[in-house]
């Protein structure tokens, strides 16, 4: 599928020189962004589209398994010279290179219950947990840390437990604190810059986001990053200490997740839901309402010709419903043309796996997802039995790994252009 929209890109627009500089307003931020109207892409996509149509090649990688690494869930976090789950590092030959940080209570030890991400900035490695630590290019404590919270003034430090995965710039380190502010330090661990998204959370606790495999809320592109903020609607580029609004993703009401799902989520989501599914009304729910078939941007991602939207149809309490689970769908804008594909399911047609979700980003290119080698057996069986032809490639592959090996990896190579 593929039609012309209408919006004008400013590529002229640098965050090169970009230092400290105060929010931009809503009014300026619509000046400098011009709108994506994802509510006409979507009632106008084709229900399916070929990989190939983006992609020349697929290339399969298990993640190498051993003692030190076995993974219940993947949760993988990519940069152009890592790939990294949680504090556990991969090179993109799927090699398992290091463990970064550990959890102890000693100087260099991270006294949290899970060191929850990890960044690499200028040849080092940052964790984050209850601590923020530096590590060297091999994995060696420098000694610098700062426990997180209680221990200075300011909002990032008294909620630090609301601090989502730290992620590198070119020199900094940067997190969200959701929903309302994103932090910029230094690798020193000085606060460097704050953007404040333009909602607000006066409540310590912890603000609760929508369950989903796929949200990414920061995602590579070159030597920076993308951030977006689905309930602001704005997607940024990161600079060293601020935010550069680039472009404004406008879904129309009906489509468009109410922020009323945060600030009463624990009501709806426990109470509201407890009291629905023991008088069997889910359907006629406060959360039924708020969430069905409304339509979640889970992540942004950028390459130097494209602009990638990944978004999924949402389902109220889908399990106790007995509802297929959330899947995603990919829609391309090509910044050069305006042009725009996708579909509600992209059949893999270079590695024969039916459906193809970048489900752990883009990145040098890259279209990234992954099967656990028992799904990859599953899948094969399946065939077999409906009497289906099956690549050989993916017989072999199955015959590498083992079912209780860490997941394969799915790389979906882009085409120069298209």
């Amino acid at each position: 599928m593929k039609l012309k929209v209408l919006f004008i890109l400013l590529l002229f627009l640098s965050c090169s020189n970009a230092t400290k500089r105060e929010p931009v307003s809503e009014t300026e931020i619509f000046v400098l962004a011009p709108n994506i109207d994802l509510s006409d892409i979507i009632t106008n996509l084709d229900g399916e589209m070929l990989l190939s149509e983006w992609c020349d090649s697929i290339t399969y990688v298990p993640l190498e398994t051993n003692s030190r690494n076995l993974m219940r869930s993947p949760s993988l976090t990519l940069t152009p010279e890592y790939i990294m789950q949680y504090n556990h590092l991969y090179n993109w030959n799927g090699e398992y290179l290091a463990q970064i940080g550990k959890r102890g209570q000693g100087p260099c030890e991270d006294h949290g219950s899970i060191i929850l991400s990890m960044a690499y900035v200028k040849n080092h490695f940052y964790t984050q947990g209850r601590k923020l630590l530096e590590y060297d290019e091999n994995g060696v404590c420098t000694g610098k840390n700062l426990i997180l919270g209680g221990n200075k003034e300011g909002d990032y430090y008294r909620n630090y437990n609301r601090l989502g995965s730290i992620h590198g710039t070119k020199n900094n380190l940067v997190a969200f604190s959701f929903p309302d502010t994103v932090f910029f330090f230094s690798t020193d661990f000085e606060i460097v810059g704050q953007y404040s998204t333009g909602m607000q959370w006066d409540n310590p606790s912890f603000a609760q986001k929508l369950n989903s495999p796929y949200r990414k809320e920061f995602t590579p592109y070159n030597d920076t990053l993308i951030f977006y903020n689905y309930y602001t609607d704005t997607v940024y580029h990161v600079a060293e200490s601020t935010l550069i609004p680039k472009w404004i993703i406008k879904l129309n009401e009906k489509q468009k997740i109410s922020s009323d799902l945060i600030y009463h989520y624990e009501e709806i989501f426990f109470k509201d839901q407890f009291e629905a599914r023991s008088s069997g009304r889910l359907e006629t729910s406060r959360g039924a309402k708020l969430l069905d078939h409304r339509i979640y941007v889970q992540a942004i991602h950028e390459t130097d010709n494209h602009l990638f939207i990944l978004a999924s149809e949402m389902m109220f309490a889908p399990k106790d419903r007995a509802l297929p689970p959330l899947s995603a769908f990919p829609v391309c804008i090509d910044k050069r043309t305006g042009n725009i594909s996708g579909a509600k399911k992209v059949i893999d047609d270079l590695g024969g796996l039916d459906n193809f979700i970048p489900r752990w980003g883009i990145c040098n290119d890259i279209m990234v997802n992954s099967i656990w080698p028992y799904e990859l057996k599953e899948f094969i069986n399946e065939k077999k039995a409906a009497n289906k032809a099956i690549g050989q490639r993916l017989i072999d592959l199955s015959n590498m790994v083992d079912e209780e090996d860490n997941p394969i990896l799915i790389l979906a190579h882009l085409k120069k252009s298209f």
